[in-house]
């Protein structure tokens, strides 16, 4: 007969891998409009389409932080927290574009 500790464990298992599921998709779009917009950053004729796209960026990036903190909050050792950090830090060099395209779209429009 299965002890109910064990039944908790599975549930609670079940319930992360779903959380880090959510979590790894959200990542997942951040990184392709991450990218989206590096590409961009090429031309200064895209200059409008890399403000929407900024746009588009910074709303799947609100999205991760949801999910991440959902996530993190059921993280229970310390391994998995500070990799789950890692991902999260916006100034890793992955978190640079950001503020290279702003400083890009600034630098273009002559604003200070």
């Amino acid at each position: 007969m299965p002890s109910k500790q064990l039944d908790q464990e599975g549930i609670f298992l079940k319930k992360l891998r779903r959380l880090k599921n959510v979590r790894a998709g959200h990542l997942s779009t951040v990184s392709a409009r991450r990218n989206e917009i590096n590409e961009l950053l090429s031309s200064e004729e895209n200059v409008h389409l890399v403000t929407e796209k900024l746009l588009g960026f910074l709303a799947a990036v609100e999205m991760f932080k949801e999910a991440h903190l959902a996530y993190s909050l059921n993280l229970e050792d310390e391994v998995s927290v500070a990799r789950c950090q890692e991902q999260f830090n916006p100034l890793s060099p992955k978190g640079f574009c950001i503020f290279e395209a702003i400083f890009w779209i600034h630098a273009l429009h002559g604003l200070s």
